[in-house]
């Protein structure tokens, strides 16, 4: 058995090496990159599906008063106390707060299927989905 090299090779070796290490660094430095940029991108659309279900309180609450303030200015309105221009201006605006809080729903659902995206966690796709509606029904309604 008999062993050739080079002298000259070495240095072109030990310069692989090298290149290889740096190689490595620079992808696992990369990787690390990645995996903080996806880390960011889950916990802001997880933030924003938090402030959306905050913002179906409000529109739920803008529904609620505009519903008693229609019914407010209708009574006003049939005693004789009120104008029909303010009668229509209180259905206007009871007509804009029902479609605010149904788009405040809307948007939630879309926020919360984000970060779900982005997991690749579905749990309304899983077998027994009914359940996961109820508690989540029961927790919106702080039962």
């Amino acid at each position: 058995m008999t062993l050739n090299w080079n002298v000259l090779d070495g240095g072109a070796f030990i310069g692989k090496i090298n290149q290889g290490k740096a190689e490595f660094w620079s992808l696992s430095w990369q990787r690390n990159n990645l995996a903080t940029a996806l880390e960011e991108n889950i916990r802001g659309t997880a933030a924003m599906a938090i402030a959306a279900l905050e913002r179906i309180g409000l529109a739920v609450l803008q529904a609620e008063t505009a519903e008693e303030n229609f019914g407010l200015v209708r009574e006003a309105y049939l005693d004789g106390e009120s104008t029909l221009l303010d009668l229509i201006d209180a259905e206007d605006q009871l007509i804009s707060a029902n479609t605010s809080e149904r788009q405040a729903l809307y948007q939630f659902l879309s926020d919360l299927l984000t970060p779900e995206q982005s997991i690749a966690c579905f749990p309304f796709l899983e077998g027994d989905a009914g359940t996961h509606v109820k508690e989540l029904e029961a927790e919106l309604q702080g039962n």
